[in-house]
């Protein structure tokens, strides 16, 4: 599989992907399942983030944060009154994985590439942000101002590899992209870390769907996952 270009990966909001539990790369001999809410939330989205509420004369509710209620319900979070914390291990697991992976990517050997340089995203260090382990908040409803998980991995890219070349003619310098090919299993892995970290949600939406994802491109990229297969 070649890659020639930074913006290579699913597009910036797959969210529905990941939620329908069909969007990832899947391994061969691997199953794969979904998380409750693709089978309970009969509208989907719509449910958790747009129910009717009385003070808007019964109409959908256009802040999309998550109801408790409908996390309340049987089939789910039976009994849950706060959203916060509610998967608080899932997400530590899948943070673990997502991270396990990042770094794998990080150092990817490219010393058979001609002129590239090692790694293939363009984020080489994960240790230093504040958000690095699950994080926090003490508002319930997780408002788009709560306190991120993930969030110094969302704007990974594909890492541009070029070459410089000087036109003594002109006398200007040009540079132009190495084309890099790396094993389709291998290119799967890289296209799952994009699609989980791009949905965003901290892996709330298909927590499980997600988790397999990742757990399975690690072993695929000739990894341990430190973290568990749900």
């Amino acid at each position: 599989m070649g890659l020639t270009s930074r913006y290579w990966g699913p597009h910036e909001g797959p969210g529905g992907d990941l939620y329908s539990g069909k969007g990832g790369y899947e391994f061969s001999g691997k199953t794969y399942s979904s998380s409750t809410h693709v089978t309970v939330l009969t509208k989907a989205c719509v449910n958790c983030h747009m129910r009717p509420i009385s003070a808007n004369d019964n109409y959908a509710n256009h802040d999309f944060k998550p109801a408790v209620e409908t996390c309340a319900q049987s089939g789910c979070h039976v009994g849950a009154t706060s959203i916060d914390g509610i998967q608080t291990t899932s997400v530590a697991n899948l943070e673990t994985l997502l991270k396990q992976l990042q770094d794998m990517f990080n150092t990817y050997d490219l010393s058979a590439v001609p002129n590239a340089t090692d790694g293939l995203l363009s984020q080489t260090d994960n240790s230093g942000a504040a958000n690095d382990s699950v994080a926090s908040t003490s508002d319930p409803t997780l408002s788009s101002n709560a306190t991120t998980r993930f969030a110094n991995i969302y704007h990974d890219a594909v890492r541009r590899q070029r070459v410089p070349s000087f036109n003594a003619t002109t006398g200007r310098w040009s540079s132009s992209n190495i084309s890099i090919s790396i094993p389709k299993d291998h290119a799967g892995a890289l296209y799952n870390y994009f699609l989980v970290v791009r949905s965003k949600g901290y892996g709330y939406h298909n927590y499980k769907y997600a988790a397999q994802l990742i757990y399975d491109s690690i072993e695929a990229m000739g990894g341990t996952p430190t973290g568990t297969r749900p």
